[in-house]
């Protein structure tokens, strides 16, 4: 039956957590968290962030943040700031700050890093805008929201990778919807972090929240920014 679970994980059915939190039920576990912690303490760490940290200075690195950017940097995921990185960190600064503001009339956009939001629209709603690149290996879109609810909507774009950043999607979802899944249910703005796998099924659940007239707009101004700043 793990097998099959994990037949479902592959296929975008289910997400990581639910896939960890069967195999920790199918343990005695409570959910996935549980068993972490209990497998954890059985090899002597009192937290992930912990084990994490040995095991790169084991692999001789300065220490866990410096062997995630080597890995990154080895596979092709990630290029180093001089190169492509440093161009995606630019156009992200533009679609929050710039790009947006034309694609929705009369918005008040927030300074750089401003905590909570990025754009209040004309209709007083503040929006908070994430962008993810898609992740071929789990075929997802993975977006961090870190429970945030000092926000009314959040706008989610999705690019086919770093290096070429094409939008593929833009779903504009309410703060306080409630995310369903196979085994639970919680209001948007009470997740760490919302994932859309690309698979036909996925992308009908949400389909109703697709802007498809943003989407043209924001391809075409995407393009205009990459021909102007980043070649």
């Amino acid at each position: 039956m793990v097998t099959g679970m994990w037949t479902k994980y592959k296929n975008g059915e289910i997400s990581r957590v639910e896939y960890r939190n069967y195999v920790a039920q199918n343990h005695g576990f409570k959910d996935g968290k549980e068993y972490l912690a209990y497998l954890l303490k059985q090899r002597g760490f009192n937290s992930n962030k912990e084990c994490n940290e040995h095991l790169a200075k084991l692999r001789g690195f300065k220490n866990y943040d410096d062997y995630k950017r080597n890995y990154r940097h080895s596979t092709g995921k990630q290029k180093p700031m001089s190169n492509k990185e440093a161009k995606g960190v630019y156009l992200g600064v533009y679609i929050g700050e710039r790009i947006l503001s034309k694609i929705f009339q009369n918005v008040q956009r927030m300074p750089y890093n401003y905590p909570g939001y990025d754009f209040i629209c004309s209709k007083n709603f503040r929006v908070n805008v994430k962008c993810s690149c898609y992740r071929k290996k789990y075929n997802t879109w993975q977006f961090t929201i870190d429970c945030n609810k000092d926000v009314d909507y959040y706008l989610f774009i999705a690019f086919d990778d770093i290096n070429t950043l094409n939008p593929l999607h833009i779903w504009l979802i309410k703060s306080d919807e409630i995310i369903y899944t196979n085994i639970s249910s919680k209001k948007l703005y009470d997740k760490k972090s919302f994932t859309i796998y690309n698979s036909s099924k996925q992308l009908e659940k949400y389909s109703k929240y697709e802007q498809i007239d943003k989407l043209e707009k924001l391809i075409e101004c995407c393009n205009i920014l990459k021909e102007a700043n980043l070649e």
